[in-house]
């Protein structure tokens, strides 16, 4: 862990090392009382297992498990009632990942899978959270239980954690309010981008007809008349491109931006090519604001629409409407139509899409090109806006990070 003992960052007015014990010398670690899966409930006390605390720690929610009041009372005779303050560590899988406990609301948790460090009233538990989320505590929890195929983290690990805190409890509150705040901030605006994205799909299926039917259930009010059905490969041109030879060092390390199907959203590729490489291979160039459309892999069914100049490989369809139909128009109904066309030919996640899967896929839409651009500049806006959210949620994040590195010893 080092032998710094003075955070980078520190609030005016506090001086001095900070303390070094190890975690077990300053609170008490334990575990729970067995519990049984057959003692699960579908209601009661929310009983915690290391699933949800990873799911909590990412933002997500899982199904969750309760037992009962009276087994809940009899369980904490024998190990204690966990209290807020308290702090729940994954002890298996996921090692390491911390949940505070905020409220008096009673709650159980797995005995094999949660270490519980009773911090309450003895170090400021958002203080304690947050120290679990450094980077350097990361590190050295990842250091001690990467051993052999099963990581674990145990209660002795745990015992033995060094630990460097400010000898004075408002120094740590300082703290401890401040990560809360940027925390809060951090929910607030990944709350802010879920209603952003639900909003999108809900735009995405109401601006397109349902199957089977030839009007979209909203419409901008100066359109009228029923929509027509094409073939995509009727309105659009399509071709995918090729990979250079890697063994070939002249054909990479050049000018020519080599877009990839994880790229097709992206200003800036990983790989470059050079003339050689593209005219000595299947590589095609593609123009900005063509459809990008991912057809192999964990990208598959992704749409994009390319931000450069540059050359595409076989894994990527491009598209270019005809007839004076709207890219951002078609690209909008292939984000709505992803899923179906996922789940049609790619069943179980296998195989690949193809050109002419693409080409024979029948779309909806408007006669009148301008509803087609009105559409698509519409959603395009929506996707706009909801980027700028998603770089200011991450910038927030790497925020978060570099206090963390900075703010702890």
């Amino acid at each position: 862990m080092g032998n710094k003992r003075t955070p980078e960052i520190r609030f005016a007015g506090f001086t001095g090392d900070w303390e070094e014990r190890k975690l077990g010398e300053l609170i008490e670690i334990s575990s729970a009382a067995r519990v049984h899966k057959n003692e699960w409930t579908t209601s009661g006390v929310r009983f915690f297992r290391s699933s949800d605390v990873v799911s909590n720690f990412n933002g997500k929610k899982n199904t969750p498990a309760f037992i009962s009041y009276s087994l809940y009372d009899e369980l904490s005779k024998k190990s204690g009632t966990v209290q807020p303050g308290d702090i729940l560590i994954t002890g298996g899988g996921s090692i390491g990942i911390p949940y505070l406990v905020a409220d008096l609301e009673p709650l159980y948790f797995k005995d094999a899978d949660l270490i519980w460090l009773k911090s309450a009233n003895k170090i400021d538990g958002y203080f304690l959270y947050s120290y679990f989320v450094t980077p350097q505590l990361r590190k050295y929890i990842s250091s001690i239980t990467h051993i052999g195929t099963i990581s674990h983290y145990t209660i002795e690990q745990a015992k033995d954690t060094p630990t460097s805190l400010p000898k004075q409890q408002v120094e740590q509150e300082k703290i401890s309010n401040f990560f809360k705040k940027l925390d809060e901030t951090i929910t607030l605006h990944q709350q802010e981008l879920t209603i952003l994205k639900q909003t999108k799909l809900g735009f995405l299926q109401k601006m397109f007809p349902i199957e089977g039917d030839f009007l979209p259930e909203i419409r901008f009010p100066e359109f009228t008349g029923e929509w027509e059905r094409q073939k995509l490969g009727d309105i659009t041109e399509s071709y995918s491109g090729g990979t250079p030879s890697v063994g070939n060092k002249l054909y990479y390390n050049g000018n020519i931006p080599f877009i990839r199907s994880a790229e097709i959203n992206s200003e800036h590729t990983e790989l470059c090519i050079t003339e050689d490489g593209f005219n000595n291979s299947s590589a095609k160039m593609v123009k900005k604001g063509d459809i990008l459309y991912a057809l192999y892999g964990a990208t598959s069914g992704e749409i994009g629409i390319s931000k450069i100049d540059g050359a595409i490989n076989q894994a990527i369809l491009v598209i270019k409407p005809k007839f004076g139909h709207d890219s951002f128009f078609i690209a909008q109904w292939l984000k709505k139509q992803k899923n179906t066309i996922v789940n049609t030919y790619l069943q179980g996640g296998q195989g690949n899409l193809s050109g002419s899967i693409v080409k024979d896929l029948i779309i909806s839409l408007p006669t009148n090109k301008d509803e087609q651009v009105k559409i698509g500049g519409f959603l395009k806006q929506l996707d706009d806006i909801i980027a700028l959210h998603q770089r200011e949620l991450e910038a927030l994040k790497e925020t978060k990070k570099a206090f963390l590195q900075k703010m702890f010893v």
